[in-house]
């Protein structure tokens, strides 16, 4: 039986996944007037954004979880 290398492996197995959450957020809008407040505005818009995503998550979850419980 021949071995398999992990390059082989790898090249068996590689693909490119895109994975698309939420809504884009576009940097240009927050790149006029001040450096530095455009990067609080922007750090603030993402926090909020990945909560938002955060907890649509634990609701997903928890369903899935009662969903199971149910069965």
């Amino acid at each position: 039986m021949a071995m398999i290398t992990p390059q082989q492996v790898e090249a068996m197995i590689k693909a490119d996944v895109n994975l698309h959450i939420g809504e884009p957020i576009q940097v240009t809008d927050y790149m006029n007037g001040s450096l530095k407040k455009g990067a609080k505005r922007l750090t603030a818009d993402l926090t909020n954004k990945l909560q938002q995503l955060s907890h649509q998550e634990s609701e997903i979850s928890s369903r899935n979880f009662a969903e199971m419980s149910n069965s």
